[in-house]
């Protein structure tokens, strides 16, 4: 066995230079998500989807692709809200989605003045 041998097959490379694990031929990577999907971690069970919906589409910062209800575990009183958005193009769409990206939350008040959900960036 040659050196070339023993450490190409450490690094995963075959002798035509090519990775032998990699499906993705070169120069054509894939594209990295450009939208970010939200998480509402815990709101109230009562709360329908129809007053969410309103609620994010008067911000006017998207299109609600889906919205997912899951029921939280140890808590029949409470759920999870995940959101996908196909994003606009504003100056209010592009800070939350910077603020996501960064892991940090956004308040997204759905009642003056202090009814808001914490929302973060969804996995």
């Amino acid at each position: 066995m040659s050196n070339y041998d023993k450490y190409s097959r450490s690094f995963g490379w075959n002798k035509t230079g090519n990775s032998s694990s990699s499906v993705v031929e070169r120069g054509r990577l894939p594209k990295p998500p450009t939208s970010v999907s939200m998480c509402i971690p815990r709101i109230e069970s009562q709360i329908e989807r129809t007053y969410i919906q309103q609620v994010f589409s008067k911000l006017n910062i998207g299109h609600i692709e889906r919205l997912t209800e899951i029921p939280l575990r140890n808590d029949n009183t409470h759920k999870r809200i995940i959101i996908k958005l196909s994003w606009n193009d504003t100056t209010l769409s592009e800070m939350i989605q910077t603020r996501l990206k960064e892991d940090k939350t956004v308040k997204v008040v759905h009642d003056s003045p202090w009814s808001f959900w914490k929302v973060v960036r969804a996995n």
